[in-house]
Formats: C-alpha cells, sequence, structure tokens
C-alpha cells in the first residue's frame, strides 16, 4: 500500500463559480474545503456541515480548519442571507475557517453559526478562533446590514474573529453576534475559561483599517458574554481601526447585562489613531454590563505609545436609552502605565445634543477618587481634565481614572493616581449621611 502523499482536505476548489451545497466534511487531516489559488474565485459554499458530524451536535475535527482560503482565493461566498444557507462550522482542530496570504481578498462570510451546534445555542468548539486572517488578505466582509447576514461567532476556545499582520486591512464586521447564542440574549463565550483569556474579536500585529460595525443600526454587532474581552487591540502599528455603533457587553435589546467578560474594550501595546464611537449617534457604542473582571473596565487604555485614539460618543454604563444603570462592574475609563496623548469626549464644534460618553456604573455617578467634575449630559458646555501624560477628557458621563505609578513616557514625571469622574446628572448626590459626595 503506498504511503499517504500528506495532508489531505476534503475538497480542494481550483476553479471559478463552483457551488458546493449540503455536504458534510469531517475529520480530514487537513481542511474540510480549502480554496487554493487565484483561480479559486466566485464559488459559493452553503448549507454545509464542517467540523461536525451529520447529527450537527457532535464534533468531528478537520485539523486545520472547517475552510481555508489561500495563494490569492478571492471574491467567494460562505454562507448566503437564508436560513437554508447556513453553513455551521464548528468543532474543526485549528480555526472554524482561516484566510491567509496576499491577494486572498474579498471573500465574504455571512449566515453562518461558527462554533455552535446546528441550533446555534451550544458550543462545538473551534480549538482556535471561529475566523482568523492573517498575513495578506485585504477586504474581507463577515457579516452584513441583512439581518439574513448575521453570523453567530461563539464558543471558539480563542477568539471569535482573530485579525493579524500589516497587510491584513479593509476587513468589515457588520451585524454579528459574538459571544451569545443565535438570540443574541445568552452567552456562549469565546474564549478559554480556564485561564480567563481571549476576547470575541482580537486585532494584532499592525492590521489597521478594519472597521467593527457602523453608524446603520442593522450593522451593529453583539459582542457579549464572552470569557474575557469583548474587543481586544493591541501593539504598534495597529491603526485606524473603527469601532461604531455596537452593543459591547449587553443584550440584544441593550436592556441588560450579559455575562462575563471583564473588559469591554482593550487598548494596549502601542496602538494608536483608532476610533471608538463618533461624532453621530448612530457611532454611539454602549460598553456596559461588562462585570467579572477585579476590577472591570468598560474601556482599558494602557502602556507607552498607546496614544492618540479617540473615544467619543458612547454610553459606558447605560442601557441604550442612556437613563438606565446597568453598570461596567469596576471602572467607566481607565488610562494606565504611561498610555499618553488619548481623547475622551467629543469633538470641537460637536453640538450639545451629540455629546455622550455617558456612564452610569452601578447606577451611581460617585467615584473614588480626588477630583469630580460635573456637567449635564448633552448639556450646553464642557469641561476637560488633563493628566501629565496629555490624556485629554473631555464631556460629560465618564468615570475616568489617571493611575500611573510610573513617570509617563513623555518625560512628564509621576502621575497624581487620581480619578476623575464626569457625572451623568448636574445634580449632586447625596452619600449615605445626607452630605453631598
Amino acid at each position: 500500500m503506498p504511503p499517504e502523499a500528506g495532508p489531505v482536505s476534503g475538497l480542494n476548489l481550483y476553479g471559478t463559480n463552483c457551488t458546493v451545497r449540503a455536504l458534510a466534511f469531517d475529520n480530514f487531516s487537513d481542511a474540510g474545503i480549502q480554496l487554493f489559488c487565484s483561480d479559486a474565485t466566485s464559488n459559493l459554499v452553503e448549507n454545509c456541515y464542517l467540523g461536525l458530524k451529520p447529527d450537527g451536535t457532535n464534533a468531528a475535527p478537520n485539523f486545520n480548519a472547517g475552510i481555508y482560503f489561500q495563494h490569492g482565493a478571492h471574491d467567494n461566498v460562505i454562507g448566503g442571507l437564508n436560513a437554508t444557507q447556513r453553513n455551521i462550522i464548528s468543532g474543526n482542530s485549528y480555526y472554524g475557517v482561516l484566510i491567509n496570504d496576499t491577494n486572498s481578498d474579498r471573500n465574504v462570510i455571512l449566515g453562518n453559526y461558527i462554533g455552535l451546534n446546528a441550533t446555534g445555542t451550544a458550543p462545538v468548539t473551534n480549538f482556535y478562533s471561529g475566523i482568523g486572517i492573517w498575513d495578506g488578505p485585504n477586504g474581507t466582509v463577515i457579516g452584513g446590514t441583512n439581518a439574513g447576514a448575521r453570523n453567530v461567532l461563539s464558543g471558539n476556545q480563542q477568539y471569535g474573529i482573530y485579525l493579524s499582520d500589516s497587510n491584513v486591512s479593509g476587513t468589515t464586521i457588520l451585524g454579528n453576534f459574538i459571544g451569545t447564542d443565535f438570540s443574541g440574549s445568552n452567552s456562549v463565550p469565546n474564549g478559554n475559561a480556564i485561564t480567563n483569556s481571549y476576547a470575541g474579536i482580537g486585532i494584532f500585529s499592525g492590521a489597521n483599517g478594519n472597521t467593527i460595525g457602523g453608524t446603520n443600526a442593522l450593522a451593529r454587532n453583539i459582542i457579549s458574554g464572552n470569557t474575557n474581552v469583548g474587543i481586544y487591540l493591541a501593539g504598534p502599528g495597529v491603526t485606524n481601526n473603527v469601532v461604531q455603533g455596537n452593543y459591547i457587553g449587553v443584550n440584544v435589546s441593550g436592556t441588560g447585562a450579559l455575562p462575563s467578560q471583564g473588559y469591554g474594550i482593550y487598548l494596549i501595546g502601542g496602538v494608536s489613531g483608532n476610533t471608538i464611537g463618533g461624532t453621530s449617534p448612530g457611532a454611539r457604542n454602549v460598553i456596559s454590563g461588562n462585570q467579572s473582571g477585579n476590577p472591570s473596565y468598560g474601556l482599558y487604555i494602557s502602556d507607552p505609545g498607546t496614544s492618540n485614539n479617540f473615544v467619543l460618543g458612547n454610553y459606558i454604563g447605560p442601557d441604550v436609552t442612556g437613563t438606565n444603570a446597568i453598570g461596567d462592574g469596576g471602572i467607566g475609563i481607565g488610562i494606565l502605565n504611561s498610555a499618553s496623548g488619548n481623547f475622551i469626549g467629543v469633538m470641537a464644534g460637536v453640538k450639545a445634543e451629540e455629546r455622550g460618553d455617558v456612564d452610569a456604573r452601578r447606577g451611581r455617578g460617585r467615584g473614588r477618587g480626588d477630583e469630580e467634575i460635573r456637567d449635564n449630559r448633552g448639556g450646553s458646555h464642557a469641561e476637560e481634565e488633563e493628566d501629565e501624560c496629555g490624556n485629554a477628557a473631555l464631556m460629560v458621563g465618564q468615570r475616568l481614572i489617571f493611575s500611573e505609578p510610573a513617570a509617563c513616557e513623555e518625560g512628564h514625571g509621576r502621575q497624581r493616581g487620581k480619578e476623575v469622574e464626569f457625572l451623568a446628572s448636574g445634580e449632586a448626590e447625596e452619600d449615605e449621611d445626607g452630605e453631598d459626595p
């Protein structure tokens, strides 16, 4: 009997305009389906199981990935807008969907369950991430603004979506549920519960110019229920990424926490020039209900070189109405460890009614620090506080920590370790002893 030639995929696609429908690909030593070269274009994969047994419940892992794009495979579609086109891409030993190499561009992934069983209610884990994109692909679209385009990316061992490398850009992530079941009301975490690590979405190693969400409500991602962090941006060169219009830490209605993220958004390790929110109401993220950390943060900004990031117009702590407290379990926003020159608030010239960034931590507007700055949410003026590393906090409704024990990057000396709070109400609260706080 001749020796095996090496890892084997269930199907290698080298051609154009092929449709793969209603098949199960499992237990292959490479990928379930591999789209392998620049000639692999305009193909459609729909209504397949990749990494599961035909019962839709039990894993039958493909070793490398359920679907693997490489060497320039481009402009293909995985899934579709109708439930009958949905692929279940779960249970694989590596990734659910893996896209790499230069020119593997403009592939579209929509309407699938990735990391879940066929009913979208329980994990069937991909043991790396649901979708991994690195080393060159541009213009990948994950989801869409039609409800049928929604992917549910949950139950994966590492990230729901993982982007890496400086030549990965133009990825658009729209309208997905990441860390929940199919309904958006129950947690099915991405991440490792034993090590309390990983996140719903991770952007690393210079990946830039990617978009999560949008100003249209139909572009909203629900990024909640993950083990550790909702969205994780880390490392130099991670820049010009935009996070807008998402629910991060709350359920699909935006009215309650969906356990158990400890951090809503993490910006660390030298990321710069990213935008969280925006100046229009549709750009507002609701970053609330992130409560499992010790402490927890709605938004955590840290490390030398983490600079020039803009946090604009968000609700951090309240529900979607901005009037009812959900809370992040510890701190609304923390700027720590020599992060410098970040801006929390609104851009000059924005109308008063568009000024956001309201924090309603635990239903109280009280902080633990040395100074409070009060303003009415949407009031006619803003007040500014700046720490010694030049991080500016402008506008209302934020709890912001400047807590830096070491010298900041720009040599301004030791920070004051103080906490500044922008209350969501212009009225001072009474403390338990009846005194104004």
